[in-house]
């Protein structure tokens, strides 16, 4: 069967009921090629698929998925995606195309396997309204070191003081805390302040400074 149906073409493959797309074996699935994947199937056919089939797909056919096919998976299908297949997402199928709410269903695993380029697309809404504190404290410090100023912006109080780790925190550039908005300095939390180390605190604006409560200060003077 896998075989018949990887000679289908584009056509045949789209004229597929949701049925039969459902039955097919996780070796049919991966039978298929990146055209009959991108260009084969429908946004009905894929929310049919299985969490199994799903997973079966090989790099190249996650990699060929369009932006409008991924729109249509669901977070229970993504959370079978394995590592190697997350890894193997474009930043043009992430950026902008997955919704907060995908973002929000990618396991701890998931999160770790993007790539830095890839996780550097995200979108200020997909970092702010997306990414949970369980997700961000699985970001290592090599991602975290690659966010961009726009998405160190986009990091909410409760991110940044609830989400990130005293390793990670210290892991941020000085062009990373320039980034920082008064907001976000003042809502440092009595953990993530000590953690700052002595280079980052200098390399704070005298805005940030000034943004920075009485007891964040006593705090610095003991760091």
């Amino acid at each position: 069967m896998a075989t018949n149906v990887s000679k289908f073409t584009t056509a045949q493959i789209a004229g597929l009921t949701t049925a039969q797309i459902a039955a097919l074996s996780t070796t049919a699935i991966a039978s298929l090629n990146t055209s009959q994947i991108s260009q084969g199937l429908t946004s009905t056919q894929l929310k049919a698929l299985t969490t199994k089939q799903i997973s079966s797909l090989g790099t190249q056919a996650i990699a060929a998925l369009t932006s409008v096919q991924l729109a249509f998976i669901e977070t229970t299908d993504l959370n079978a995606l394995t590592s190697r297949q997350v890894s193997a997402l474009t930043t043009t199928q992430i950026s902008g195309t997955f919704t907060t709410l995908q973002v929000g269903g990618l396991t701890t695993a998931q999160i770790s396997a993007l790539t830095s380029r890839t996780l550097s697309m995200l979108t200020t809404s997909q970092i702010s309204q997306g990414l949970n504190s369980t997700q961000l404290q699985a970001l290592t410090t090599i991602q975290i070191g690659n966010l961009t100023t726009q998405a160190i912006a986009a990091l909410t109080t409760t991110q940044l003081s609830a989400g990130l780790t005293t390793t990670q925190l210290q892991t941020l550039t000085s062009k990373q805390l320039v980034a920082l908005t008064t907001t976000q300095i003042s809502g440092l939390s009595s953990v993530a302040i000590p953690a700052l180390t002595s280079k980052q605190i200098s390399s704070l604006s005298t805005q940030a400074i000034a943004a920075l409560t009485t007891a964040q200060l006593a705090q610095l003077e003991t760091t």
